[in-house]
């Protein structure tokens, strides 16, 4: 159970009131992917063929992976930029993410194939993110660092 009161910075506040039951999922994963990741850097080219980068020096990106789902949050520059999360399923180091909820409605509905590499705490992705028509919305590739201690405790819970 989760209740409380969410204030943003402009003054206003919500009640929460969430009950949430723990699900038995046949098709869970459990492996060295699970936990907690912040985003070291991530290069990216869109559709457009417009290419990008950046590191965590002004992009602040959790990602939690859970046996059954995933969510990331994102800050550019101190400020929110997005939040989304879905399902998965895994084949090997193939990962396969459907993003089902997103703060930007353009992301909702996108499939990623992701290829995925652990080297001691580092997570290394290399990915292609399609619409929901199958054309190709974005290639990326991103390395994470694994989140230990009582962030990754805390952001588990």
């Amino acid at each position: 159970h989760q209740n409380g009161e969410l204030v943003l910075e402009n003054g206003n506040k919500y009640n929460i009131s969430h009950t949430f039951l723990k699900v038995k999922d046949a098709k869970s994963h459990n492996g060295a992917h699970v936990g907690t990741w912040n985003q070291l850097s991530s290069s990216f080219t869109n559709a457009d063929g417009n290419k990008g980068s950046h590191t965590n020096a002004t992009h602040i990106r959790y990602q939690i992976i859970t046996p059954t789902n995933w969510m990331r949050i994102s800050k550019v520059n101190g400020q929110f930029e997005n939040a989304f999360g879905g399902t998965y399923t895994l084949d090997g180091d193939k990962l396969i993410m459907k993003i089902d909820y997103a703060s930007v409605p353009a992301m909702k509905g996108i499939t990623v194939d992701i290829s995925q590499r652990i080297e001691g705490n580092k997570l290394y992705w290399k990915g292609i993110g399609k619409g929901s028509s199958g054309k190709e919305v974005i290639r990326f590739e991103d390395v994470f660092e694994k989140v230990d201690g009582p962030v990754a405790t805390t952001a588990a819970k």
